[in-house]
């Protein structure tokens, strides 16, 4: 039974996974080609159990097993192709978000700071 599931699992993972997923269709424009890039991402997990059947609750089955998967495509930019040069345009501008990040912790840092110094205040009046 479990050998079946895991043969029928690779089945339908050896269906969905290929190069397909990750480079999509080539799209002309002007004098250009792209080529969408996505990342491709499976993750599973699965378990078994058995229950001494003298143990087992009534009703109830003496084991179980189960699992799950989950397949996940994210868009990272275009190859874009040109009499001249290739090269890979992404979709997110990480510098942007890495500031973003920056300025979200220098906020943080200093609301603690100014919470601490309340804090000190408060006690200073008691």
């Amino acid at each position: 039974m479990i050998a079946k599931f895991f043969q029928t699992l690779g089945e339908r993972i050896q269906g969905q996974a290929g190069t397909q997923k990750a480079f999509g269709t080539p799209i002309e424009v002007h004098d250009k080609v792209l080529l969408p890039v996505a990342r491709v991402s499976f993750a599973f997990g699965g378990g078994a159990g058995m229950v001494n059947a003298a143990n087992a609750p009534e009703g109830m089955g003496q084991g179980g097993a189960g699992g799950g998967g989950a397949a996940v495509i994210a868009p990272l930019g275009v190859i874009e192709i040109t009499k001249h040069e290739t090269r890979f345009v992404p979709t997110e501008d990480w510098r942007k978000w890495s500031q973003v990040f920056v300025a979200g912790l220098m906020a943080g840092l200093v609301l603690r700071r100014l919470l601490r110094n309340k804090k000190k205040d408060e006690r200073s009046l008691v």
